[in-house]
């Protein structure tokens, strides 16, 4: 949540799912990929339909 919090949400995720390709089931990795895609769409995600749908659903995913 540190990278999120410092404005790169992209490296978080890419570091998260970098975590979640050796170990599925990390709760640490999967609650910030749920923090870095709202980020992303509190920063402007919201503009497009499209890209808001998908940071949507890429949060709804791992907050499972």
């Amino acid at each position: 949540a540190t990278l999120v919090a410092s404005g790169q949400s992209v490296l978080a995720i890419y570091m998260a799912e970098a975590i979640l390709q050796v170990e599925p089931d990390h709760a640490g990795a999967a609650k910030v990929m749920v923090v870095a895609h709202e980020a992303l769409l509190a920063q402007g995600g919201d503009v497009s339909f499209w890209e808001s749908g998908w940071l949507r659903s890429q949060a709804a995913k791992w907050r499972q």
